[in-house]
């Protein structure tokens, strides 16, 4: 159970981790309940509170990370215009 919301909520994570603009704002907030109830119902409600407070404080200041080190830049949006794009050829049909 715990790998599927992982793996669930994980896209959620990722995407406002390096989204921009308004997007990953909205994905900070989506998965608040989620982080609430799936792991309270498990867990505990405390564990859930616990959860929700550490998404709270810790996605901004990592946001803040990510964008601002070089590994996160090369990780983010910023490296993809660094690599070319493929080349659509056309294929012989003899």
């Amino acid at each position: 159970m715990a790998a599927i919301f992982s793996s669930v909520i994980g896209i959620f994570v990722f995407s406002a981790l390096f989204s921009k603009g308004g997007g990953a704002w909205f994905f900070y907030l989506f998965p608040v309940p989620f982080f609430f109830a799936f792991p309270g119902a498990i867990l505990g409600p405390k564990w859930g509170v616990i959860l929700v407070v550490a998404w709270l404080i810790g996605f901004p200041i990592l946001r803040i990370l990510l964008w601002h080190t070089n590994a996160g830049k090369d990780f983010g949006w910023n490296s993809r215009r660094n690599h070319r794009r493929p080349q659509i050829t056309q294929m012989d049909t003899d």
